[in-house]
């Protein structure tokens, strides 16, 4: 029996045997390769002119196996006898950088001998004139503080009396501008004065220049000691002179007593904290001048 099949592509027919069935054929018209249906009825080639072109299927590799050693652990995926590829080396992990040590802060070490009274220059004289020096200071300051009595309202008293003149006394040095004001009442000798050092936070100075003129009737408040042994100022030309702690009228206070005794107190403390600086230094100096080798 024979086949009849036309070609895909450019429509020639062939007639074909039954046994070329299911193979590949070539046509001579436009050479496509296309495979021949597999088909019941028998047919046979009655075209001689056709051109058959079987290709057998490609077979499988063969596969290679590599015998197995006696002590190899058997492995899932067969033996194979080729060698396996080898891979190249992992590199090295990289090792973690290490954090910068901190550097260790070293303590200088003081030089002895850098002051100039305990390490002078060769032409230098001694330091211990220097030292006396200080050492007088100190004492001075502790007699002064030891001795100095914190007065309270009892030893005060206050006057009363009219104005006569009043006048601010201004005093410029190298360091500093004092001011004071002189007070002068009728029928009194004395010079009252108010001191510079109560000006900074407890006079009201500009007010009592502004309001009190000659005439004025003012309260005063000072000291009952100084008040019977009046301040001797050779310098100012004036043997009576008594400090005031306390002005007032009938209408403002231009200078408080609390105010003044407050000042009194901090002025003390202040005076020992110097003299224990004062002392302090003076050992340490002292101290050194021993401890130097001198030449």
């Amino acid at each position: 029996m024979s086949l009849s099949l036309a070609c895909p592509a450019c429509g020639k027919v062939y007639n074909l045997s039954e046994t070329l069935a299911g193979k590949k054929a070539r046509c001579k018209k436009c050479a496509i390769v296309f495979r021949i249906p597999s088909l019941e009825p028998e047919v046979e080639i009655l075209d001689s002119d056709v051109e058959i072109e079987t290709q057998p299927e490609p077979e499988p590799p063969p596969v290679r196996r590599r015998k197995r050693s006696s002590t190899s652990t058997p492995d899932v995926w067969g033996d194979i006898e080729e060698p396996l590829p080898v891979l190249p080396p992992r590199p090295p992990a990289a090792e973690p950088e290490a954090a910068p040590k901190k550097k260790k802060k070293r303590k200088k070490k003081r030089r002895r001998g850098t002051n100039y009274f305990y390490n002078p220059p060769d032409d230098a004289g001694s330091p211990w004139p220097a030292v006396a020096l200080f050492v007088a200071m100190a004492g001075g300051l502790w007699w002064w503080c030891l001795n100095k009595n914190l007065s309270t309202e009892d030893e005060y008293i206050r006057l009363t009396g009219v104005l006569q003149s009043s006048d601010e006394k201004v005093t410029i040095n190298r360091y500093n501008t004092s001011r004071s004001v002189n007070l002068y009442f009728k029928s009194n000798p004395i010079h009252f004065v108010v001191s510079s050092n109560l000006y900074p936070s407890n006079f009201e100075r500009r007010d009592f220049l502004d309001c009190i003129h000659p005439g004025a009737t003012l309260t005063i408040t000072v000291l009952k000691d100084q008040l019977n042994n009046p301040h001797h100022a050779p310098l100012a030309g004036d043997d009576n002179i008594v400090y005031v702690y306390g002005i007032e009228n009938e209408v403002e206070t231009f200078l408080a007593l609390k105010k003044s005794m407050a000042w009194e107190r901090v002025n003390l403390i202040l005076g020992y904290i110097v003299a224990v600086g004062l002392t302090g230094f003076t050992l340490r100096l002292t101290y050194e001048i021993v401890q130097t080798p001198r030449d």
